[in-house]
């Protein structure tokens, strides 16, 4: 409302009539409707794309925290794609949103439908201005009236925005989100179902890797137990001799024998058979992960 300037308004309804000399304050006031819906529109625009923006990184964020996130990477290595996904998903959400902001404050062009009702402020400021301006035929009475110009402007245009914000627009959002969001969902859990294959395939590598580095950490584990054995074994050599120099026989200490310690034996659930690959490692994970909502 303070960008609206009367002078430039009266100066395009004076330009679309070049043989008059003069503009009604009906034409300032259609002049003023155009600009200030227009400027409308861009903070509408700007405002949707940084919601959109917005609820985007939370959306991924809550995602990448999920369970079923975390599940999708263990059966395939990836997330099939779904955040590419709602990458794109944000695109189309704004360019839908883009499109029903301009729709919306379009129609703030036309009037209130009560603006001009007998018994309204709104028709008696305008009769006020309308007196104001009647006092001479060029623009200088149009811009000393441009405080009560703009009065008048705010008692059209703040009903229009207010059922924007608090009625229209709100449901525009939740319903293009709803709409976009749940499509996806349903395309991104079918093409997850669609790749059973690779997950087993991709599982059971996961699988026979995580078997190997069990196997090597297992077999660190006996170097290092034989290691501190030997150690050991050394101690006790050198304190039973000093005991036996005291001839403290009953003190000597007993010596570990290596071939007494059973080995450290690999985790029998890694060997898995076709089976049970099928019903419990793969199966029922790949069910709870489809559920995207």
């Amino acid at each position: 409302m303070q960008t609206f300037s009367v002078e430039n308004a009266y100066s395009r309804a004076t330009l679309s009539h070049p043989r008059n000399a003069t503009a009604p304050l009906i034409a300032i006031l259609v002049e003023a409707l155009y600009f200030i819906a227009n400027e409308l529109e861009d903070v509408l625009v700007e405002a949707s794309k940084w919601v959109i923006s917005r609820l985007s990184v939370r959306l991924q964020d809550r995602v990448r925290q999920s369970e079923y996130y975390r599940k999708l990477y263990r059966l395939l290595g990836n997330d099939s794609g779904i955040e590419q996904q709602l990458q794109a998903i944000e695109e189309s959400i704004i360019s839908a949103l883009v499109s029903e902001a301009r729709t919306e404050c379009d129609r703030y062009v036309r009037e209130s439908p009560r603006f001009y009702d007998e018994g309204t402020f709104s028709i008696y400021q305008f009769r006020q201005t309308l007196q104001q301006v009647a006092q001479a035929y060029d623009c200088s009475s149009m811009i000393e009236a441009e405080s009560e110009i703009r009065q008048l402007l705010k008692l059209d245009f703040e009903p229009k925005i207010l059922a924007t914000i608090r009625r229209n627009f709100r449901q525009t959002i939740n319903q293009t989100v709803k709409t976009h969001l749940l499509l996806m969902t349903e395309k991104q859990a079918e093409n997850i179902l669609a790749k059973y294959t690779e997950a087993r395939s991709y599982l059971e590598q996961t699988l026979e890797q995580e078997a190997a580095e069990k196997i090597a950490r297992n077999l660190q584990s006996q170097t290092e137990v034989k290691h501190k054995i030997g150690i050991y074994n050394q101690t006790v050599v050198g304190i039973n001799s000093c005991l036996q120099s005291m001839q403290l026989y009953e003190r000597q200490l007993p010596l570990i024998n290596e071939a007494e310690i059973v080995d450290i034996t690999i985790d029998t659930e890694l060997n898995f058979d076709e089976e049970e690959l099928q019903k419990t490692q793969y199966s029922d994970s790949l069910l709870n992960v489809v559920n995207l909502e």
